[in-house]
C-alpha cells in the first residue's frame, strides 16, 4: 500500500467523506462567547448585592479577633511617655571653647606666642606691627604688666631660636622705637626722679629680664659647679677606702 499524499482526508466509517469545517457551537461553556472571549456581564456585578450595598461591609473590633488580639497586646504593654530631663541647678555643661578675659595673661600669652611663631624676615613688618599693637595695651594699665609679660615671650623664642638672634634683635629695636609713651609703669623713675615711659620703659624692662637671666645663669652654674666639687670629694674618700682595704688585705 502506497503512502498517503499529504493533504488528504482520512476516511473513516460511518461518516461522509469530504473537507471538515467547524461551525459556531451553541452549547458553550457559560461565560465564553462563541468567538473565544469572556462574557463579562455575569461578572460586572461580583462585590456588591442587588440592593447596591457591598457584600462585605467593613470588619469593626467587635468581629473582627485579629484586631481585638492587637488592642489587648497594647494593653498589657502600655508604655507612659518619657518625660524629658530636667537640667538641675548645678550641672556640668560642657564648653566648646573656654572663654577668656580681655587681655589676661593667657590671652596675651596664646596671641603673642601665636605671632612669634608666623615671625619671618619676610613677614616682619606686618607682624611686629602686630606684637606692637598687643604691647601698647598696656597704655591702660599702671605697671606694665601686658609690656613686661611681651618681653618675656620675645626673650625665650629669642634663646630658643639663636640663629634668628638678629631677628629678634630688629623687633627688640622696633619696639622699643614704636612703643606708644603713653605705656607707663608709676614704679620706676629715672635719674631726675621722672616716671620711665614708652621706649624707655622698654628698654629698661628688657635689661631687667637679661639680668635676671644672667643671675640665673650664673648662680645655676654655682650650683653644678658645688655639686661637681661635691661628687669628687665622695669620690676621693671611697678611693681611699678602697685601697686602704686592699693594704689590710
Amino acid at each position: 500500500m502506497g503512502a498517503m499524499p499529504i493533504g488528504m482526508g482520512i476516511m473513516l466509517p460511518g461518516r461522509p467523506t469530504g473537507q471538515m469545517s467547524r461551525s459556531p457551537s451553541t452549547n458553550a461553556l457559560p461565560g465564553i462567547m462563541s468567538n473565544g472571549a469572556r462574557d463579562t456581564s455575569r461578572r460586572s456585578g461580583r462585590g456588591s448585592r442587588r440592593d447596591g450595598a457591598p457584600s462585605h461591609p467593613p470588619s469593626s473590633s467587635a468581629n473582627n479577633p485579629n484586631l481585638n488580639r492587637g488592642m489587648s497586646m497594647q494593653q498589657m504593654f502600655q508604655v507612659e511617655a518619657v518625660q524629658p530631663l530636667q537640667p538641675s541647678a548645678n550641672s556640668w555643661a560642657a564648653t566648646r571653647a573656654t572663654f577668656l578675659e580681655e587681655n589676661s595673661p593667657e590671652l596675651v600669652n596664646r596671641k603673642v606666642k601665636a605671632l612669634l611663631n608666623k615671625l619671618t624676615l619676610d613677614k616682619f613688618e606686618s607682624i611686629s606691627d602686630q606684637v606692637i599693637a598687643w604691647a601698647n595695651k598696656s597704655e591702660k594699665e599702671h605697671d606694665g604688666r601686658i609690656l613686661r609679660q611681651v618681653i618675656a615671650l620675645i626673650f625665650e623664642k629669642a634663646t630658643d631660636e639663636a640663629h634668628w638672634s638678629d631677628m629678634y634683635a630688629k623687633l627688640c629695636r622696633k619696639l622699643m622705637e614704636k612703643l606708644s609713651p603713653g605705656v607707663k609703669d608709676e614704679s620706676p623713675v629715672d635719674v631726675t626722679g621722672n616716671k620711665v615711659h614708652g621706649g624707655q620703659l622698654f628698654r629698661k624692662y628688657l635689661l631687667n629680664r637679661c639680668q635676671e637671666d644672667y643671675e640665673r645663669g650664673w648662680s645655676k652654674r654655682d650650683e653644678l659647679a658645688a655639686a661637681a666639687a661635691g661628687k669628687a670629694a665622695d669620690d676621693a674618700v671611697k678611693q681611699a677606702a678602697n685601697e686602704k682595704s686592699r693594704a689590710e688585705a
